[in-house]
């Protein structure tokens, strides 16, 4: 049986390796030396079945370093793309929105700008958030379920003055996080988050960051929003971090913003400014 730990993977044999690539490789692209081991035999030899390197051999006395050099690269690359990942995908028109992928063990979380056609799953989600986190939203569940359909499918028509962006597991809808702007000419530079929710089997993903990454990236590519609003419950210090995280700096407190079961709730309004250096 083939070692499966780091310090075994170099060959017994001092010969290089210079048979093809197993099938399922980039072409040009040897197999080489990472930290996920899956190993399988191909013919009577075994092979390690791990990340390819461009120029890294696993039989080369120096193949350290060049692993260390090559995945430096890589990750500054990524670091490069994240940041112009959005602004590179979004159409003229400011309102529609390219999708996101984000990896999660062996799966991966697709984000998206919702439409008229997720009504049914979105519908299902914002009941489930209100029963879930009643002191994150304003409406009562009695309230949100008397919404008529047309009226919430609305919601889910992408435009220059609102978007709800959802995150999928699959093919279920597992969060959201919307953007709604007055068209009015004295707050036309300021957009509010609203319905930001994940499901509780998913916070650990990081679902919601990547949400409010596609929201954000979609209000900076609007020339005249300059500044992102929310509110937070007090008793939310997760969210709050998060927030803080992306940039939002605390702006003050609504003392008594709600009144959810005889008890009142503060809330703490954030900001973030698109348009600070």
């Amino acid at each position: 049986m083939a070692p499966t730990h780091a310090a075994a993977i170099r060959p017994a044999t001092p010969a290089p390796d210079r048979s093809p690539a197993p099938s399922g490789s980039r072409a040009g692209y040897p197999w080489s030396c990472c930290l996920q081991h899956n190993d399988r035999t191909t013919g009577s030899r075994p092979v390690r079945q791990i990340l390819c390197l461009r120029g890294v051999r696993r039989d080369s006395w120096n193949w350290p370093l060049k692993f260390t050099m090559e995945m430096g690269i890589r990750i500054l690359r990524l670091k490069w793309l994240r940041a112009g990942k959005y602004s590179r995908c979004l159409p003229a028109n400011n309102h529609l929105s390219c999708d996101k992928f984000i990896h999660i063990g062996s799966s991966y979380m697709k984000i998206r700008a919702l439409t008229p056609a997720d009504l049914a799953s979105y519908r299902q989600l914002r009941l489930e958030s209100i029963l879930d986190s009643p002191s994150s939203f304003v409406p009562t569940l009695e309230e949100e379920s008397a919404v008529p359909e047309e009226q919430m499918a609305a919601r889910l028509k992408a435009g220059p003055f609102q978007v709800i962006y959802g995150a999928f597991q699959g093919e279920v809808l597992v969060g959201t996080v919307g953007l709604v702007r007055d068209s009015r000419s004295k707050i036309y530079h300021r957009a509010t988050v609203v319905g930001v929710y994940v499901t509780p089997e998913a916070r650990a993903s990081g679902a919601a960051q990547g949400m409010f990454e596609a929201v954000i990236a979609h209000a900076r590519a609007i020339p005249e929003l300059v500044q992102l609003d929310l509110k937070v419950n007090t008793v939310n210090p997760r969210a709050r971090a998060l927030y803080a995280k992306l940039g939002f700096v605390s702006c003050g407190i609504d003392h008594r913003a709600l009144y959810i079961d005889g008890q009142f709730h503060d809330e703490e309004r954030m900001a973030l400014y698109l348009d600070a250096a």
